[in-house]
Order: structure tokens, then C-alpha cells, then sequence
């Protein structure tokens, strides 16, 4: 013992030298890790989602019991690639049967005979096509084609020219039924009926196991007769170029919660239309609300403009709405799910 402390007393100065500097290498190793977790990430822009301020606190009750447990981090890709050009547009026209000039009302051309009719939208990237059953019913008639080979009418459709995507995208089927025509309108019923002559599927697409929405067309589907006749189609375009860029660190159920709670607000409010079997946005009733729960939460990648140059992570956050006549109606929000230190103020 006696000789340590001599040890010490010779070599004090030397001893607490190497303890500091020991010390600062490790909280410039610290500072350092920190640094290369945060600051390497490139700043993107925030998402452009809109939302509709509302004075009625939501019920989260059910949100809170059954929240999910998520990534903590998650890929942002950048994208770009998502307008369809003029070539490929009158291509597309061509494979559908259409070889006249269209009518052209801004970056949308239309195309439409008695019988059928086609609307590209250029710089979204969508494509709609119909036949006029309402004056034709008789365009379609037989039985329709199974959901099986339905789906692979669907698949091969995708690998047309024009319609290809990256090998990041995938394609999952989501809904399929048998319907029937009914003037202009298509509908299915889960009883047996003979005058079922088309089979409707509906496809979604996927990236990095997350489903691709938002508020408009993101996804493809069609309604097919016998001899894989189609009737009606409706399809959106996926990004053709994307890259992952970084991980990127995702807001923790407590700041979900509290972001909900201090800023009510919604992104849409919808009903299902009986007849089309589509959605009607119903923006103008957020004033008649009169009660409000989340009851849901699903983390997606949202697609929202063929400008936006990153694919990244939100949360959709669902649940239903009480309007001031008492109708019950769909509603949600669009919730960016990165930390907010990393995204830009749009």
C-alpha cells in the first residue's frame, strides 16, 4: 500500500493527464456517434398533406388499447418518373384500340368512340378506360373469367410497356368479387346470381411491406368479362425510378398521442357510395361533426404528387365521424411519421 501511494504522489501529474485525456476521447466519441445518427440524415421535405382543423376532441380510447408496435426506423426512397409521355400515352391508346387523334384539355387526353371510351392524365399518371354499358349492355355477356385468371389477366396487363415498375415495387392483390351490370353501374351481392358476368379485381402496390396511398389513385383495378373482356379499368401509375436514400427515426406512440390530442384535425371524411362502389369526399361536412374517434393507426408510404421527389413513412390514422344528423361516415388523417426535426417546413 505504502508503495502505491509513493507511486501516486511521484506520478500524480502524469495520472490525471491520462484520466482527461481519457475522458475527453470519450465524450468526443459520444458527441461523435450523436452527431453521425442526426446530422448525417439529409433534411427532406415534409409531406404535402392537407388537414382540416376541427374544434371536437377525438376519442382516442381505442387507439390507445389496441396501438401497434412499429419500426422505429424506416428507409425514405427518392423517387421521381411518375408522368406517362406523350408517346407512351398514344401507345397505351393503340394497345386499346384507339389510333385517332385525342382530344386534349390541358395534360389529359381523352379518346371515346359509341362504344368505349379512354381518359389519360399525363402528369399523374392515371389511366381510366370504360365501356358504355349503359347503352350497350349487350358488350357483356357470358360468364366471367375466374378470380384466378382474372389475376393473371391483371399481372400480365402490368408488364405491358408503359405499365412496368421497379423491382422495389411489389403488387398485392387486395379485393376480388363476381358483379353484375346495372345501367351504368356495376354491383355485387354475396348471393348466387346467374346475371353475374364479371369478375372485379383490384390490385394494390407495396414498398418495403408497406402499403402505397393517399388521397387519390394509388392503386389498379378493373371490372372483366368472359374472353377477358375489360369494362371498366381504372389504374395509377407507380414512381419508375427509386432509390433508398437513408433510415430514417419514426415518432413513438407517445408524440402520436399528444400530436393528436393538442391539434385535432382530419385529413377527409368519406362515405361509400352504393351504387359506383367508390368513395365521396365529403370536406364540406367537417363543420357538422359532432362527435369524432380514432380507432386505428397503419404505417404507409404516401404518394401524393408527380412532383414529390421522396417517398417517405406517415401514419394513417382511422376511424369514424358523427355528422349533426346523426350519419356515421368514415374518417382520417394523414400523419408524417418522421421525427420533425428531420423534415423541412413545406
Amino acid at each position: 500500500m505504502k508503495k502505491i501511494k509513493e507511486f501516486i504522489l511521484k506520478y500524480w501529474l502524469f495520472i490525471f493527464l491520462a484520466a482527461l485525456v481519457a475522458t475527453l476521447a470519450s465524450i468526443f466519441l459520444v458527441n461523435r456517434e450523436v452527431k453521425e445518427g442526426k446530422d448525417q440524415l439529409l433534411s427532406i421535405s415534409s409531406p404535402k398533406i392537407e388537414t382540416i382543423p376541427t374544434s371536437i376532441s377525438p376519442n382516442l380510447k381505442n387507439l390507445k388499447n389496441n396501438f401497434p408496435d412499429f419500426d422505429q426506423k424506416l428507409p425514405v426512397f427518392e423517387v421521381s418518373g411518375l408522368s406517362l409521355s406523350n408517346q407512351e400515352s398514344l401507345k397505351i391508346a393503340s394497345d386499346f384500340g384507339f389510333n385517332q387523334v385525342p382530344n386534349v384539355t390541358d395534360s389529359i387526353y381523352d379518346w371515346s368512340t359509341e362504344f368505349n371510351d379512354l381518359s389519360i392524365y399525363l402528369e399523374e399518371g392515371i389511366i381510366n378506360y370504360g365501356l358504355n354499358l349503359l347503352n350497350h349492355p349487350e358488350l357483356i355477356s357470358g360468364s366471367p373469367p375466374s378470380i384466378e385468371e382474372a389475376e393473371n389477366q391483371g399481372r400480365e396487363f402490368l408488364k405491358k410497356e408503359g405499365f412496368l415498375l421497379p423491382k422495389e415495387i411489389e403488387v398485392e392483390l387486395e379485393e376480388t368479387y363476381y358483379a353484375k351490370v346495372i345501367g351504368s353501374y356495376f354491383e355485387a351481392t354475396k348471393e348466387e346470381d346467374k346475371e353475374k358476368t364479371l369478375t372485379y379485381i383490384k390490385f394494390i402496390y407495396k414498398l418495403n411491406n408497406k402499403k402505397i396511398k393517399g388521397l387519390g389513385l394509388n392503386d389498379f383495378s378493373f371490372f372483366i368479362g368472359s374472353d377477358f373482356k375489360i369494362a371498366r379499368l381504372d389504374y395509377s401509375r407507380m414512381f419508375k425510378e427509386i432509390k433508398s436514400i437513408d433510415l430514417y427515426p419514426l415518432k413513438n406512440k407517445e408524440a402520436i398521442i399528444n400530436s393528436l390530442q393538442s391539434k385535432p384535425r382530419i385529413s377527409y371524411l368519406k362515405r361509400q357510395d352504393h351504387y359506383s362502389n367508390e368513395y365521396l369526399f365529403l370536406e364540406e361536412d367537417v363543420k357538422t361533426l359532432k362527435n369524432l374517434s380514432f380507432d386505428n393507426i397503419e404505417l404507409i408510404y404516401y404518394k401524393y404528387s408527380p412532383l414529390q421527389t421522396y417517398l417517405q413513412p406517415v401514419f394513417l390514422i382511422t376511424g369514424t365521424a358523427q355528422l349533426e344528423n346523426n350519419e356515421v361516415v368514415e374518417t382520417g388523417l394523414y400523419l408524417p411519421a418522421i421525427k420533425d426535426q428531420y423534415l423541412l417546413t413545406p
